[in-house]
């Protein structure tokens, strides 16, 4: 169960063609001294590991990189937790969602700042 959901006022997707889905490594292997190794699964979910951009405005009467960096930092106790977002590649679908590192945000213009999410989802 997710810990917290997508703040409202931010993006809610990716921008278009600006995000990147592949499915985690979710199988040990084990080497055997002699043999066939050995694999199991380690989830008993799907993990997909997801990154994407999305561009957020900050200035007088727009808030959103402060919004993004309060969820992170406070909401999510800098990424640990869980939140629920749509899925990128199908808007009628909720998932769960955990940082897999800090948003990268890069200056964009006047107000405008580009931030790159590492996600792993389930």
């Amino acid at each position: 169960m997710a810990d917290a959901v997508w703040p409202p006022t931010l993006p809610d997707r990716f921008l278009a063609g600006g995000f990147n889905m592949a499915s985690a490594n979710t199988a040990l292997r084990t080497e055997m001294d002699t043999g066939v190794a050995k694999t199991r699964r380690r989830y008993s979910v799907s993990i997909f590991n997801v990154t994407g951009r999305i561009v957020v405005r900050e200035n007088d009467t727009l808030t959103e990189m402060s919004t993004l960096m309060e969820f992170w930092d406070s909401t999510l106790g800098q990424g640990a937790k869980w939140f629920e977002w749509t899925h990128p590649a199908n808007p009628n679908e909720t998932k769960e969602f955990r940082f897999l590192k800090q948003p990268n945000y890069r200056f964009i213009d006047a107000d405008q700042w580009s931030v790159d999410l590492s996600l792993e989802m389930r």
